[in-house]
């Protein structure tokens, strides 16, 4: 669940045709919810950083910039050293 999703960059936005390509937003709210709570849960004691990361977020306005945003991540996390388990624990 943690690990990366190409999927979810090629198909989680809107297509050409402005429908979900991911599926409705209706039918994955709840996972969508649950996720966003286990974020919140496990930086709880980190609300700066919930703020900023939440903020910085909105400004990724276009699929080029969300799909970039994957790929630094990913790229973050997969560098994390065994030494380092507290930069790889959810995954």
């Amino acid at each position: 669940m943690y690990g990366y999703d190409v999927g979810i960059i090629n198909h989680g936005c809107l297509n050409r045709g402005g429908e979900s390509g991911g599926g409705s937003f209706d039918r994955q709210s709840d996972e969508i919810y649950s996720e966003v709570a286990s974020l919140i849960s496990q930086n709880e004691h980190c609300p700066d950083f919930l703020v900023q990361l939440f903020r910085k977020l909105q400004c990724l306005s276009t699929d080029f910039l969300r799909q970039r945003a994957l790929y630094a991540l990913q790229d973050l996390v997969s560098r994390a050293t065994p030494a380092e388990p507290e930069l790889v624990s959810c995954c």
